[in-house]
């Protein structure tokens, strides 16, 4: 890869994942600042590699500053992207990308299920007592996701 050719990073198969999900999370400046980083951090190794070649010695085709910046430029894309993602208000859920609304959907649907299931029934069941821990079930469930809610905001 030439360090002065910045085609080359989003070309890369490795990288080019990465970088569309950069651009729409960051937007194609965060793409631009990142392939000058780069491309500048290729510069600066090549420069380091030339400086003393007696200790990077070529393997193969493969000249040691490729095989380097292969390696911290997949490092240096992955958690800039991960990083991305989080501000963007995404979690990863066993092993999945999600955001954070879902989840949040997803347990007040769950305590909506259960206070319409269990505790609105037992309000208006004729049973003795019934009304009553009902009424504290729904109380508890509300009182959860206020808590939840309150949590959340902050």
């Amino acid at each position: 890869m030439n360090p002065t050719r910045h085609d080359d990073w989003r070309r890369n198969a490795k990288l080019a994942r990465f970088f569309s999900e950069i651009e729409r999370l960051g937007g194609p400046e965060q793409v631009e600042v990142t392939i000058r980083a780069l491309s500048d951090m290729k510069a600066a190794l090549a420069k380091n590699v030339a400086s003393t070649p007696d200790v990077y010695r070529p393997e193969g085709d493969e000249q040691p500053t490729d095989k380097i910046m292969d390696y911290v430029s997949e490092q240096y894309v992955k958690k800039l992207a991960a990083d991305l993602r989080r501000k963007s208000g995404y979690i990863q859920v066993c092993g999945l990308w999600v955001h954070r609304s879902i989840v949040t959907f997803l347990v007040y649907g769950m305590l909506a299920a259960i206070a319409l299931t269990l505790f609105i029934p037992m309000i208006f069941s004729p049973r003795p007592g019934g009304f009553g821990r009902g009424l504290i079930g729904l109380l508890a469930t509300v009182g959860v996701g206020l808590a939840i809610f309150v949590r959340t905001r902050n």
